[in-house]
């Protein structure tokens, strides 16, 4: 059976070139490595069309710039970019932190101007990255054993990240808030549907969270799975 990790990213209002209407459009990836094999589809959120965007280019995090019509993925530590418009993969700089070691992510989300993600090994927690730059600072902690995030979005309506948590215990695994701009806690929004353990992509919408399960032998969820990532932008 071959399993591969999807992430999602949701885009504004401003299509992308495949995009027939200028609405929230939902992007798909992953970290498949087999030629030829697409690494990300265009979700139509209303039909659930999904069609090709580009390959040769694995996507373990996906983040949505809307405003400079972009979107962050990285491929481990390679963090790369592609415009809504030509959806040509551009290689970037690597990710490294601020002593030069290489920081590889497993989720990326976008939020007030800045790029974010989390990792599945130490140090876990949600940094901070320099998309021109490279450098990855930790910006908010918590304990490495307790969380295992693999998906990753911001939600400016209410200023809360929304991560997919993988560790059954100590919290249970499920959909988690994280409020690292306010210094709050991580709670729980919901556990993981009966039967799901690994959920790694995650897109928050106007109305709620979206995600979906690491094992998937298609390529048409609508979510992501084991090293891809989910990025989402507000406007309807």
């Amino acid at each position: 059976m071959d399993l591969h990790r999807y992430r999602c990213a949701l885009l504004a209002g401003t299509a992308i070139a495949l995009a027939p209407a200028a609405s929230a459009q939902l992007v798909v990836t992953n970290d498949d490595s087999a030629a030829g094999e697409p690494n990300a589809w265009l979700i139509d959120v209303n039909t659930d069309v999904a069609t090709p965007l580009w390959s040769g280019m694995q996507a373990w995090g996906a983040a949505a710039d809307d405003a400079n019509r972009t979107i962050w993925a990285n491929n481990g530590s390679t963090l790369y970019s592609v415009d809504y418009d030509t959806l040509t993969p551009t290689a970037g700089v690597p990710i490294v932190d601020a002593t030069g070691a290489t920081q590889a992510f497993v989720s990326l989300a976008w939020a007030n101007g800045n790029l974010y993600g989390t990792k599945n090994i130490a140090n876990e927690a949600v940094w901070q990255i320099d998309t021109e730059t490279g450098v990855a600072s930790v910006v908010y902690e918590y304990t490495d054993p307790d969380y295992d995030f693999g998906g990753l979005s911001y939600n400016p309506s209410d200023g809360l990240f929304y991560g997919t948590n993988d560790d059954a215990s100590p919290f249970g695994a499920g959909l988690f808030s994280i409020d690292v701009f306010g210094g709050g806690g991580i709670n729980l929004v919901a556990p993981y549907p009966a039967g799901e353990t690994d959920i790694d992509g995650t897109a928050v919408g106007t109305t709620r969270p979206t995600s979906s399960p690491m094992n998937r032998e298609t390529s048409t969820s609508t979510t992501s799975s084991r090293a891809s990532s989910s990025a989402h932008s507000p406007t309807p």
